[in-house]
């Protein structure tokens, strides 16, 4: 089973649940640009995620950067899990971001039948794969 997320329902959500303007855009098929749309020092934070793994019901990402570009995304991530995605991000060691998808309210559901097998990223959203749980 396929579920096909555009990028600005991803984004109406975020702003709802952090009022945190973000901006996602396809980079390839196993990563996605993010920037933060709050002037930081008179610039745009943009990072690309890219999917390590899918471990149970737990998506890893991986981000690039540098001193200076850790230090902005520990500050937004300690951002988000002060505000309603707390339990849904969970930033972790060497650039690796955690995303419990239990902890989505609009996937609890699906999830205690279903499980995800692959994440994508097309021009247009996100195309998760999902498979009854066994």
């Amino acid at each position: 089973m396929k579920i096909a997320i555009s990028y600005p329902e991803v984004e109406q959500q975020i702003l709802k649940a952090a009022k945190a303007p973000v901006k996602l855009s396809f980079v390839d098929r196993d990563s996605v640009n993010v920037a933060y749309g709050k002037k930081i020092l008179l610039m745009t934070i943009s990072v690309k995620l890219t999917v390590v793994r899918i471990q149970g019901n737990d998506i890893f990402f991986k981000y690039d950067g540098g001193a200076p570009l850790d230090m902005v995304i520990s500050g937004i991530t300690q951002y988000l899990t002060k505000s309603k995605l707390g339990e849904i991000i969970e930033p972790k060691e060497n650039h690796t971001i955690l995303v419990h998808l239990q902890n989505i309210p609009q996937l609890k559901k699906a999830l205690e039948i279903l499980s995800p097998k692959a994440i994508n990223f097309t021009n247009d959203g996100i195309a998760l794969t999902l498979a009854f749980n066994d």
